[in-house]
Parts: structure tokens; sequence; C-alpha cells
């Protein structure tokens, strides 16, 4: 009796010991998130929108205060997403294989570890330092300070009437068999051993269900062998027994759609300075989503006048900024890098061809297409 009771006290002793141990690390390991929380790797932002006298406007009058909504297009150059282009490809921010390295900090060497040696210390050093690098996925993913600015001039336009942005998660239907499905939920629990003797366990479990598969194979073939005909699980289960395979359907997680928008502008002149800036604004938006024929060398060692004639350049791209003042304006939707997929330029808006005495058109209806060249994540939806 008495041993038996010491043995119990040993045994609550021990699991004392082992829930205090617990609660101490889940504590420091709290205390390291806390601290990774309030002290995130800083996200590069793209360079701040400056508009001076040389950037075509319209309308051109009257001038710009800290009050005025207007929206800002630059233009700059493409930038091969796995190329080492970009200027800071000394410091390996490319995506490719070098480029990914450092780029997540293994908190674990400093959290899941027993309480002697716990050194907070030693994980600030080590935190900081990755850091002040900079680097974390979507820096590198965005590259949003690396872009190079065209020499071309910033356009300014007015507010459109249709301004909205759009967010498109796809998900799809996933149907999966039951003697799948169990396998699934088995091979998804964390403990390799059970995940092995859960398995083990249910091939006795499930031998009836298996049993119906092995005699529909053993029919396909027959009736393959006999006829050459090719049926599958359903029109077997359907035609025999009068039943279909459950198909255990789930809803699961795709990708994202990358956003794409359109702005609308109807240009009407209202001096020789406003119809010259509506034909450089016009051209400008055409030339800028066109390819180029200047290549000269590709992988900077193919150069000649087979690369002439057997390449083109990539159009540029376009950033395009909702403005209140001289910031981007913080209540309305911003967008990355986009890409200009299309320009419609009407110079019959009104249904009739009309010009002044000078020859400038009437009215000019532009309309723009974009999508944007990079994915929002869920750490950028208040910026995006």
């Amino acid at each position: 009796m008495g041993s038996e009771i010491g043995n119990k006290k040993r045994v609550n002793s021990r699991l004392a010991k082992e829930r205090k141990e617990r609660e101490k690390r889940a504590a420091y390991e709290s205390k390291i998130n806390d601290y990774m929380n309030n002290n995130p790797v800083e996200t590069s932002t793209y360079p701040e929108i400056t508009v001076d006298s040389s950037a075509l406007r319209y309308p051109a009058s009257p001038p710009i205060d800290d009050q005025s909504d207007y929206v800002v297009f630059k233009f700059y150059k493409y930038q091969p997403p796995w190329g080492r282009s970009f200027h800071d490809q000394q410091n390996n921010m490319g995506m490719g294989a070098t480029g990914m390295q450092n780029i997540w900090f293994d908190k674990n060497k400093y959290s899941n570890v027993k309480s002697k040696n716990q050194d907070f210390e030693k994980f600030q050093t080590a935190y900081k330092a990755h850091v002040d690098k900079g680097k974390s996925f979507l820096n590198v993913y965005n590259r949003a300070d690396q872009y190079t600015a065209t020499e071309d001039p910033v356009v300014m336009l007015y507010m459109p009437d249709d301004i909205s942005t759009g967010y498109k998660a796809n998900w799809g239907g996933k149907s999966v068999g039951a003697a799948g499905r169990a396998e699934l939920v088995a091979r998804g629990q964390d403990n390799l051993i059970k995940k092995e003797a859960e398995s083990i366990s249910r091939m006795g479990q499930q031998w009836d269900r298996w049993a119906a598969d092995i005699g529909m194979n053993m029919i396909k073939s027959t009736v393959k062998g006999a006829s050459g005909d090719v049926l599958n699980d359903d029109d077997i289960y359907g035609g025999i027994a009068g039943v279909v395979q459950n198909p255990n359907t789930e809803l699961l997680f795709q990708n994202i759609d990358m956003r794409t928008f359109n702005l609308k502008y109807r240009l009407v002149p209202r001096n020789l300075t406003e119809a010259t800036n509506i034909k450089q604004i016009t051209n400008l938006f055409k030339r800028n989503m066109l390819p180029g024929t200047s290549v000269s060398q590709v992988f900077k060692w193919s150069r000649g006048d087979g690369v002439a004639a057997g390449f083109i350049s990539v159009p540029d791209l376009v950033r395009v900024s909702f403005m209140r003042g001289g910031v981007e304006n913080p209540d309305l939707p911003q967008f990355k890098m986009c890409a200009l997929g299309q320009v419609d330029v009407n110079f019959t808006p009104d249904g009739s061809y009309a010009t002044y005495a000078d020859g400038n058109m009437v009215a000019t209806e532009l309309t723009l297409s974009f999508q944007e060249t990079k994915l929002i994540y869920k750490e950028e939806a208040d910026r995006y």
C-alpha cells in the first residue's frame, strides 16, 4: 500500500514538474512572438511621388493645393522577375535560388528549447540582425524600391467617375473517395508513428470498402477484355448495385487573381496648352503599352543582327496613384506596379466628328485598362 502511494506521489511530482516546464516554455515562446510582432521587418515601399512643372496635366489649371484630388501615372522600366537586372542584385534580393536565402527567421532555435537554455538576449541579437537585412518574403517578392523610372514625364489627370477595386479568391470543390479521405485524415496527424499505426488499424476497418473496390476492378477488367468497353467506377456501381461513390466533396482554396481595373477619361481642351497635353498624354500611354525593337543583346552574351531581328522588348510598367494634395490618398485603393493591358482612344465620343479651327479634336475619350503585376497578401491589405 505504501509503495503504491509512493509511486503515485512520484508520478504526480513528475507530472507537476513537466507541467511547470511547459508553462515556462510557453511563456518564453509567447515573449519571443510578442517581440517579433512588435518589431517586424520593415516593408519596402515605392519611391515617393513627386510632381513638378514638367508633368503633363489635364486639366492644365487651376494649380494643385493640399485639398486637390487627382491621379498620377508614372512609368517605369520592366524588370524581369527572375533576372538579375534589379539594382539591388549585389544583395541577392532576386527571386532565384540564392536570392531567397535568409528571408525566414527560425525562431525555433531560440524558443523551442528547455528552460535552462533559453537566452532572450541571444535571440534579440540574432533577430535584430535579420531585421536589419530588410529581407522578408514580401520585400523580395515586391521589390517595390528597385524599379527604374523611365525618362517620360509624369501624367496627371482628374479623378474619374468610377474608382473601384476588387479582390477575387478562387476556391474549388475537390472530391475524394472514402478510402482516400481516410488516408488523408490519418496522414494529416502530427505524430508519424501514430500515422502508421492508424494506417495499419485502418486496413482492417476499411477492408469491406476495399473489397468492393477489388470486385469493381475485376468487373472493369473483364468487361474491357470481352468487349473493349471502358467503364469508370460509378458506371459499374450504378449499373450493377444502383449506387455511386460518395464524393466527400470539400471546398479548398486554390489561388488569388491579380487585380484589374479600368479608368475612363473625357478630355476636352479649353485652350492650346490642353490640346497639346491631350495629344502627348494619349501618345504616351500608347507608346508605353507597346513593345520595342531596340534589343541589342539577350542573356548579356548573345548579340548581333539575329538578336535585333528576332527579339522585341517587353513594354514598360506604370504606377497608378490616387493623390490628395502631394501624397497618396489613404482612403482610396492604391496599386502595386501595373501593366497596361489596353489603351482605347475614341476621337468621336459624341458620335460625330468635330474639330476646332486649328484641327485639334473637340473631345477625346481615353480608356485605360490595367493589371497589377503582383499579388496582394493579407499583411498588405491595409495599404492596397
